[in-house]
């Protein structure tokens, strides 16, 4: 065995064959040469009277010193480095404690499914790098938009955070990343005969998906949440977006404007979502339904986003106040008096959805 050197462990050479070199200068500490010239560090710890071989990383994102401090963590904890624990695997555990308190949960849940869990989600913890998050951010970058690749390692940084905190690995690895610039917020407004066109093509339009998209335009709210709108959240003329269904996690009341109480009683009630096509569930508006509209609308560049900004634009011009649209959003109120308000402002929200109501009736 050789005390390791940088100097020495720079000149290690590939073979034929994967070889060993111990650390005399840390018992217990190897690297492993592959034949392609990789040089991955372990540590052999034990524990409950077991020898096992804990993975720490590779080399020179570890550097010698590095992996010496992380081999000493883990002989002297050993099971807090829970071998063959890999991202995915942190993921649950992250889940499971940040699930009901983060506001965003569900859009770190959604970057997660669709971007990082096949990218790195099979990687070891004690592995993963800043070349990880690199190669997350280039391949986000290129399916979907630098600005979405930004969002992704947003969400997901701390996760790295929180296992560092819990002593499963030294430090978050991919803070200090480059991520990439953020964009300017999309402030996309239909014009006045882009508006028409979409309610006209909805009216005619089938269950669901008609009254679906002039539900959408007639309450202001967000896509998900009308989408899944409850027979059992709609009490006379207000509906009350529970806690977990609002994208604030609170509940949120919309008095619902002449208009819609009469496009929702003209539902069929066979489910207990207003909306659906499959028993149980509601329906799932995207890519393919956003197609149809665009092929038989005047409609370009626009995602239905645009539609609750629309609205909200639509009740300023109508003479509403801010703070009255912002109450209809359903955006956060930080101030004492919140909780007391939600009732309060019921009759200036409808009023302000009955302007966005004659929207939808121009002559």
């Amino acid at each position: 065995m050789t005390v390791f050197t940088d100097k020495f462990i720079q000149g290690l050479k590939p073979a034929a064959e994967r070889y060993e070199e111990r650390d005399s200068g840390c018992p217990g500490l190897c690297v492993r040469i592959g034949v392609r010239g990789d040089k991955q560090w372990s540590v052999v710890v034990s524990q409950d009277g077991k020898r096992r071989r804990i993975r720490l990383g590779v080399y020179p994102d570890v550097s010698l010193a590095m992996a010496r401090r992380k081999a000493a963590d883990a002989k002297a904890a050993p099971s807090l480095h829970v071998a063959g624990l890999r991202v995915r695997d942190l993921f649950e555990m992250y889940a499971i404690e940040k699930r009901a308190s983060r506001r965003s949960w569900r859009d770190v849940e959604a970057v997660w499914n669709k971007w990082a869990e096949p990218i790195v989600g099979s990687v070891r913890i004690e592995d993963v790098t800043m070349a990880h998050g690199a190669e997350l951010i280039a391949h986000v970058s290129k399916h979907s938009t630098p600005n979405r690749a930004r969002k992704v390692i947003r969400y997901l940084s701390p996760m790295f955070s929180f296992a560092a905190g819990r002593g499963l690995i030294l430090g978050n690895p991919w803070a200090g990343l480059h991520v990439p610039e953020g964009v300017a917020p999309r402030d996309r407004v239909l014009s006045a005969s882009e508006w028409d066109s979409l309610t006209e093509w909805a009216r005619p339009e089938p269950y669901p998906w008609g009254s679906f998209i002039l539900a959408l335009m007639l309450s202001a709210q967000r896509l998900g949440e009308v989408a899944g709108m409850r027979w059992d959240e709609i009490e006379g003329d207000v509906w009350t977006l529970p806690t977990e269904r609002h994208k604030g996690k609170r509940s949120h009341e919309v008095p619902l404007s002449a208009a819609l109480v009469d496009l929702i009683g003209e539902q069929p009630r066979h489910d207990a979502h207003v909306f659906s096509t499959r028993r149980g569930r509601s329906i799932t508006p995207g890519d393919k339904l956003k197609r149809r509209i665009d092929k038989a609308t005047n409609l370009k560049d626009w995602r239905f986003h645009d539609v609750r900004r629309t609205a909200a634009t639509i009740m300023g011009d109508g003479g509403v106040a801010r703070f009255v649209i912002e109450r209809v959003l359903g955006h956060a109120d930080s101030s004492v008096t919140a909780i007391y308000d939600r009732a309060r402002y019921r009759d200036e929200k409808k009023a302000a959805l009955e302007v966005l109501a004659k929207s939808l009736n121009r002559d």
